[in-house]
């Protein structure tokens, strides 16, 4: 009987560990950012604007626009302007 109580204790004890490392993440939130549509556009440019608004409660390490003439997708890999950090103009 001491062993089926001393294992009783012990699967409480690991269950109670797992309820209360378990912790619901927050809601996600998405950053909010507006884009200008181009304007000034020749053979070799543009100009283009944006603004963050809401961070989405995460912190803003960069911003700005990226661009490639040959990935119709690009990414930060690809050319890029930065215009520093947290919400506000680019």
């Amino acid at each position: 009987m001491n062993k089926i109580c001393s294992y009783s204790k012990f699967v409480f004890l690991i269950i109670s560990f797992f309820f209360f490392q378990c912790k619901e993440d927050a809601p996600k939130v998405e950053p909010v950012v507006t884009l200008s549509e181009p304007s000034n556009i020749t053979s070799n440019t543009a100009t283009i604007s944006g603004l963050v608004t809401s961070d989405g409660g995460v912190a803003v390490i960069d911003k700005g626009v990226c661009w490639s003439s040959t990935n119709k997708s690009p990414t930060i890999l690809d050319s890029k302007t930065s215009a520093g950090t947290g919400p506000g103009p680019f």
